[in-house]
Order: structure tokens, then sequence, then C-alpha cells
């Protein structure tokens, strides 16, 4: 309950009604989803700026503040759907910076840390891909790197039906002959 002891004379301080829409009263709530768009947004602006470690500062805050899909109670609510999806998208390019700012700093693992979670969140994403599978290049880890294209191929078989992109092919054929 928003307010147990709310009094019927004043109405609830916590909610707005205006042009019919009844909204959460922004002064007096803080919606999680709504500051790690904010934060996010903040971060690009610093990143555009080239102050990275700001930047990383604000994306990695962002990062905790990210609690998965949008009403999760909710998963088939179709009014739910547009936020959920933009959310997601934000929270994948998120990951994707974090490691470019990362592998910048010259901090490899971390990167590569980034982008196991960007592949986690989505398995299909082949930039991730590449990109872990390069950086696992980078740090003498070839054996990781052909683990990571291995279950990359097998997912894009299993899953769609496909061959993988020839250039993903031969980025793997590369680092597995180096």
């Amino acid at each position: 309950m928003l307010e147990p002891d709310i009094d019927q004379k004043i109405g609830s301080i916590y909610l707005v009604l205006q042009d019919n829409l009844v909204s959460l009263n922004p002064d007096l709530c803080d919606v999680d989803a709504f500051r790690f768009q904010l934060l996010c947004e903040n971060a690009r602006i610093e990143e555009k700026a080239h102050r990275t470690r700001e930047a990383l500062d604000l994306f990695l805050t962002a990062k905790q503040i990210y609690g998965g899909d949008f009403l999760p109670s909710d998963r088939y609510a179709p009014w739910a759907e547009p936020m959920r999806r933009r959310l997601y998208a934000v929270y994948c390019d998120l990951l994707s910076r974090i490691g470019n700012l990362y592998e910048l700093r010259g901090a490899l693992n971390k990167a590569c840390q980034m982008f196991h979670c960007l592949l986690d969140a989505d398995p299909l994403d082949e930039t991730a891909c590449r990109r872990l599978m390069a950086l696992y290049a980078r740090r003498g880890l070839p054996n990781k790197a052909d683990r990571v294209y291995k279950a990359y191929r097998r997912r894009i078989e299993e899953e769609l039906g496909e061959q993988l992109d020839p250039g993903l092919e031969a980025l793997h054929r590369g680092i597995m002959e180096t």
C-alpha cells in the first residue's frame, strides 16, 4: 500500500492527476528505470566529451541499478513492452560501452567480463562475440576465444538454423592460426 494513512480530503501526495493521467509525483518518488536511463544518458554525454573516467563511473552505477526486465510480474502486459524493450536495449548498449571503455584503459580482463555479460544478455549478439574473441586473442588466450566462437556458432545453428558470418569464421581462423 502506497499511503496507508492517506487523508481522504487532501488525497495522495505521491500520485498526481494531470490531463486525466495518474502518475507518480517525480519530486517524491524515485523510479529506478528512469534513474537508470538518466545515468546512461549522462554517461554518454561524458563519453562524448572524452571524460572517460566520469563516463565509466556513471555507466557502472547504472549497471548496478539495472534490475532486469521491466515489471517482470507483468511480463505479458502489452503496455509495458515498449519500455521493457527500450531498457533492455539501453542495458545492452551500456555493457558494450563499459567494455569499450575498459579496453581503452587497457583493462582487458574487465573488458572481457563486460562482453561476457553482453553475451549473457543477448546470446546472439555477433558484435559482442567478435569483440570478446578479439580481446581473448590480445590477451594471449586463443583457447578461450575458441570456446566463445564454438558456443556462439552452436547458438546460431540451433536457435536460428543459420550459418555463421564468413567474417566471424575468418576471425576465428586467424586467432587459431597465431
